[in-house]
């Protein structure tokens, strides 16, 4: 990195997101909103692929800050968690409403997600369980991006509107 030099080239063909794992060792993909492919960065090998349904097309996807788990979320309003070694589902939950942004806390056992412009709230799940904890009200456009401090002390939302939210997390 140090000296901008080209390390490597992987053939994965159209990507429309990106995800890198907290270690740098496996990078999830998604070529076409349907499916996402999971590679090992390491050694440039295509791992698995995990696919979904036309009505469940990918918009937004989180590794848990271990990178043990891949969340990933959905037009549909589902949330799925993966296990990133594997490709097998560990958990789903509907969000009710179009999910935009997904980020995990630090301690991995927050998951906030965004939803679209029809409903823009931003809620906060159970990692664990999928269990709804709390709902942030937003009164703009649809959430894209999601993230929280490195203390764990903020969640900042971002809006379509380019409304900045910095939420106080409360422990």
């Amino acid at each position: 990195v140090s000296t901008w030099t080209l390390n490597t080239s992987m053939q994965t063909g159209t990507v429309l997101n990106i995800a890198f794992s907290p270690d740098g060792a496996f990078m999830a993909i998604s070529p076409d909103r349907y499916a996402v492919q999971v590679w090992d960065v390491t050694n440039h090998v295509f791992l698995y692929r995990i696919r979904t349904s036309f009505t469940g097309a990918i918009n937004t996807m989180a590794f848990s800050p271990d990178g043990l788990v891949l969340a990933t979320g959905h037009y549909d309003g589902m949330v799925r968690l993966f296990d990133v070694q594997t490709g097998d589902l560990l958990l789903e939950f509907n969000t009710g409403a179009v999910v935009q942004s997904l980020a995990f806390s630090p301690d991995g056992q927050i998951l906030a997600s965004g939803g679209n412009f029809e409903h823009s709230s931003v809620q906060l799940w159970s990692a664990g369980s999928g269990s709804l904890l709390r709902t942030l009200e937003n009164s703009s456009a649809g959430i894209t991006h999601l993230l929280f401090s490195p203390d764990s002390k903020y969640l900042v939302s971002a809006s379509y509107d380019g409304t900045l939210r910095l939420w106080g997390i409360r422990p």
